[in-house]
């Protein structure tokens, strides 16, 4: 983000609201509160907020595979591959189905030139959403 004489009345209203977010998380720590403030700053590829607020959210809702995958996919989109499909194959092992998990994988396995086992991850996307 721009520095605060730079900044938009877009991004100042999109702080504002990544603050009322994180009010909210204060008064009420539930998983979807831990969640909306962490896809907020993901939108803005804060990915350092995301992986410790999803590490705090995860630290009390250690089964919460919301939590799991956002956490993942920000380790992916941070460039931290191997992390990321560590954590998700633990979601896919919990929801074999989860399309966002299942694409991912599939990049990860092509970006790993591991043809097979991303044609395998796409194949069960498509096959899940044609």
């Amino acid at each position: 983000m721009a520095p605060n004489s730079e900044r938009t009345g877009s991004e100042r209203e999109y702080l504002q609201k990544i603050r009322a977010l994180e009010e909210r998380l204060k008064k009420e720590p539930i998983p979807g509160n831990y969640i909306a403030l962490a896809r907020a700053y993901h939108k803005i590829r804060l990915f350092d907020h995301v992986i410790k607020i999803l590490n705090k959210a995860l630290a009390r809702y250690p089964s919460n595979v919301d939590a799991q995958y956002w956490l993942g996919r920000s380790y992916f989109d941070k460039g931290m591959v191997q992390v990321a499909q560590e954590i998700l194959e633990g979601v896919i092992a919990s929801i074999p189905h989860h399309l966002p998990s299942l694409k991912i994988l599939g990049h990860i396995a092509y970006k790993q030139k591991n043809t097979t086992k991303a044609i395998m991850y796409y194949r069960k996307v498509l096959t899940l959403d044609p």
